[in-house]
């Protein structure tokens, strides 16, 4: 069951780990603001239902964001499980963010994620993650 995330705050827990808090605390504040917000958005696919732990559904097409903490993740496993979800469903794709980078560089990994999808960030949003990027040349 996917549980719509309020745009006027983007962040309503619980969530399912201090990972996925953090980034709905953040990632709200840049998307698109015609964009949904889901958290734990529910995918069927021929093998399985799976979840995503948020999923930004623009205008422009739905994003998938995932918070891969070290303890919790296969690679292996999750580019299967990624490839499965977006062979079945009308995602467009779906972005990790390890968890190390969630806490320490956050901003740094979404401006990387505007720069190859900019349609999911609102032009503002863009702007504000290029000030808060800290390699903003190695990116650019």
């Amino acid at each position: 069951m996917e549980t719509i995330i309020k745009r006027q705050s983007g962040y309503e827990p619980p969530y399912d780990s201090q990972l996925e808090a953090e980034l709905a605390h953040s990632l709200p504040k840049y998307i698109e603001n015609a964009a949904k917000f889901f958290k734990q958005y529910e995918v069927e696919t021929p093998r399985g239902t799976f979840k995503i732990d948020f999923l930004v559904d623009s205008p422009k097409g739905k994003f998938g964001f995932e918070c891969d903490g070290k303890d919790y993740h296969d690679y292996y496993r999750d580019m299967f499980r990624d490839a499965l979800i977006l062979c079945s469903s009308d995602i467009t794709s779906i972005h990790r963010i390890a968890g190390k980078d969630v806490y320490s560089r956050l901003e740094d990994g979404l401006f990387a994620i505007s720069k190859v999808e900019p349609d999911v960030f609102s032009k503002r949003g863009r702007e504000n993650l290029w000030t808060l990027s800290t390699s903003r040349s190695d990116l650019e």
